[in-house]
């Protein structure tokens, strides 16, 4: 059938737009204001808790140039009934951000698939890795 009217009330998925609008842009700020290195490890704004499943050695630079070691997505996919947020039931789900302390424990918990720095991989977990730790930085400072 034919599209839904857009209206003022209409909602745009901007997926990938939000890694280089808003993620690296405030990482680079950070980066300028001093707050954060490119080789800071991760676990240095994320805790000790970051570095499990091998991702000790990850840094800024890792999540920023994919080559952090990570999937190209999790598993279960956030969206995924089977990782269990009842938000994404809904075909418009509400951004009410009820899912962010599962996919925080999701990707402290996630384990690389190469060790990092061997290999470019494209992936959304670098970039959600790297909004938590722009968060912790902000909110340390």
């Amino acid at each position: 059938g034919p599209n839904a009217a857009v209206t003022p009330a209409t909602r745009f998925d901007v997926a990938s737009l939000t890694k280089v609008a808003a993620t690296t842009t405030a990482a680079a700020k950070l980066y300028e204001l001093g707050s954060l290195g490119l080789d800071d490890a991760v676990s240095t704004h994320l805790g000790a808790a970051y570095e499990s499943n091998g991702k000790a050695n990850v840094t800024i630079r890792h999540l920023l140039t994919h080559t952090a070691g990570f999937p190209p997505d999790p598993v279960p996919n956030f969206w995924d009934p089977a990782f269990g947020c009842a938000e994404t039931a809904a075909p418009s789900p509400p951004e009410d951000f009820g899912c962010r302390d599962r996919i925080y424990d999701a990707v402290l918990n996630q384990t690389l698939s190469r060790p990092p720095g061997e290999a470019f991989n494209y992936s959304d977990l670098s970039m959600i890795t790297l909004a938590y730790v722009v968060g912790a930085v902000v909110e340390r400072e």
